[in-house]
């Protein structure tokens, strides 16, 4: 397999907040799966504590409903072709997810009003929930 290299890629708000949630749940499986094979001392001991805090904490991020009005906004991300482990796929995945705020903020600009935030931390424009907070 060919070294890794960074490519641009050409995308949505839809599209890249999906591709970072997907490939944040392949790694989180993967994390998942190497734990459970691992001996049961090791599963006990600091390799499988972090493992278990790391599956933890993907576990805890989940997809935002991207609004009708965003999903079809442009931006572009860097992804890593070729040989890639796990460091450069989740290098893609905030990427993708900070181009993606960025995209729905430069939006809100456009639209002429300054970016405000719910409670929740999510991005609204004219009482559109645009994104959630970032991850």
């Amino acid at each position: 397999m060919a070294r890794a290299k960074p490519r641009n890629v050409e995308s949505t708000i839809a599209d890249a907040v999906s591709f970072a949630f997907g490939e944040i749940e392949s790694i989180k499986d993967e994390l998942q799966e190497w734990y459970d094979n691992l001996p049961e001392s090791f599963q006990n001991g600091s390799k499988g504590d972090m493992l278990q805090e790391t599956v933890s904490a993907l576990e805890g991020s989940s997809e935002p409903d991207v609004p009708d009005e965003a999903s079809g906004i442009g931006l572009s991300y860097t992804e890593w072709s070729g040989r890639i482990g796990r460091p450069k796929r989740r290098d893609a995945c905030v990427s993708a997810i900070n181009a993606a705020a960025e995209a729905a903020r430069d939006f809100a600009t456009k639209l002429g009003d300054d970016p405000t935030y719910n409670e929740e931390g999510q991005l609204v424009v004219n009482e559109v929930v645009i994104t959630e907070k970032n991850v």
